[in-house]
């Protein structure tokens, strides 16, 4: 609330209809306090191929995600202390200064199809500059493989059918007892209540499969005490009445800053805290 920040410009590669963000995300936009967001209409304009793509081939998170920008875009400025510009097809290609950040140069970027049907941008001979005293960059996030478990390389995630995982490769078979959720299941997009839906689904999957095939519970474990196991290896884990210490902690501390809680970032910091509150129950 103290920023001096007043313009906020989110640059995206790629036009609106390839925008990865989800309309969970976008809708947040509609609610923030202290900022006007801002898209102009000729940012929502679309080239043939992705008018096409939308009146034929697109899924609902997109359509969702077009509507809600077209909101905004007709939304008035409300005359709010800071401004969001949101503004697609454009890439930053130069960044100068004197020893800081003073001006940033950015090209015009077009669609451009390629043989396989996908659009892809490229810069065009148009180069805007715009005063800067700010950069942050936000890429994305790409999983990584793991040894012995299919990967997609092109989406960065995890091949699954509601978050079993399938071999791809080998006809789509869906692999028992291997299970992924979050980003490395779906990719990088949604809210923290889009985790908790995403967990879910896996859970679900999960007991799904254990109950069709009759499994019981432990069978072919050589060791079925976990703690006896987690303590073998110096394992410093956290049970769920250590984490009820936690939680009563960050509760604590919220409510004497009428806050719900103040969350513990740092793990150094959780199991610190969960030591000295054990310790204090032992006294």
């Amino acid at each position: 609330r103290t920023s001096q920040l007043r313009d906020i410009w989110l640059l995206g590669r790629r036009g609106p209809l390839q925008a990865a963000f989800s309309p969970a995300e976008l809708r947040e936009f509609l609610e923030l306090a202290e900022a006007d967001v801002i898209v102009e209409k000729n940012e929502l304009e679309l080239d043939a191929e992705s008018q096409k793509i939308l009146e034929n081939n697109v899924n609902n998170d997109t359509k969702k995600n077009i509507e809600i920008l077209k909101k905004i875009s007709e939304k008035e400025v409300s005359g709010k202390k800071r401004r969001v510009h949101i503004i697609f097809l454009t890439s930053p290609v130069e960044i100068s200064g004197n020893q800081k950040v003073e001006k940033i140069s950015m090209v015009r970027n077009q669609l451009v199809k390629m043989e396989d049907g996908s659009l892809v941008p490229q810069a065009s001979a148009e180069i805007n500059e715009a005063a800067a005293g700010l950069v942050f960059r936000s890429i994305g996030y790409y999983g990584k493989p793991l040894s012995d478990l299919p990967f997609d390389q092109k989406t960065g995630t995890i091949p699954n059918e509601c978050g079993q995982v399938k071999d791809s490769e080998e006809g789509n078979i869906l692999r028992e007892r291997e299970y992924v959720a979050g980003w490395i299941k779906r990719g990088p997009s949604g809210v923290i209540g889009t985790n908790k839906q995403d967990a879910v689904e896996t859970v679900h999957r999960m007991l799904g499969t254990f109950l069709k095939g009759k499994m019981e519970a432990g069978k072919n474990c050589t060791n079925l005490d976990i703690v006896s196991l987690l303590e073998n290896r110096k394992v410093e884990y956290v049970s769920f009445s250590d984490w009820k210490l936690l939680d009563a902690h960050e509760t604590e501390a919220g409510q004497k800053k009428g806050r719900p809680r103040v969350k513990i970032t740092s793990k150094a910091d959780m199991l610190s805290v969960i030591r000295q509150k054990k310790q204090l129950k032992i006294q």
